[in-house]
């Protein structure tokens, strides 16, 4: 989704084709990244989510003009760091707002219910990622 948003701000006027061609390199290079190098995949991951995220929130708040690309690097190095520190549970929040943010986005829902309703998403994929986690972190009885 950030390589469509990028894409979308980086080529915009340009066919759909070009959109869905350089989100695809994007994918494919995280794909591999994620193959050969995990940890930096992760790593760059958070970056991402972290980017999208502020940079989303920034632009809820209107504020998209006033901070430029600034948004993208700080919610980017914030997202980051938070993955490396607290690698599966800060994996767990961060898909659990960026799933949050997808679904609210795709759904026509007023202003005013927006927040409401992309918590109770947040929390609902809060929680059971969590549940996956403590049934996987078990030992077999």
């Amino acid at each position: 989704m950030f390589s469509l948003s990028l894409a979308l701000q980086i080529f915009s006027g340009q066919p759909r084709w070009v959109l869905i061609l350089f989100s695809l390199i994007i994918g494919i290079i995280g794909a591999v990244l994620a193959i050969f190098l995990e940890k930096a995949a992760v790593i760059l991951g958070g970056f991402l989510a972290g980017a999208y995220l502020l940079t989303s929130l920034v632009n809820v708040l209107n504020l998209g003009h006033t901070f430029g690309w600034l948004p993208y690097l700080v919610g980017g190095i914030m997202g980051g760091l938070l993955v490396a520190a607290l690698l599966e549970w800060s994996l767990i929040v961060l898909s659990s707002l960026v799933g949050a943010l997808l679904v609210i986005e795709a759904v026509s829902i007023k202003p005013g219910l927006a927040g409401a309703a992309g918590l109770i998403v947040f929390l609902v994929g809060l929680g059971i990622q969590a549940a996956v986690m403590s049934r996987e972190g078990r030992p077999e009885s």
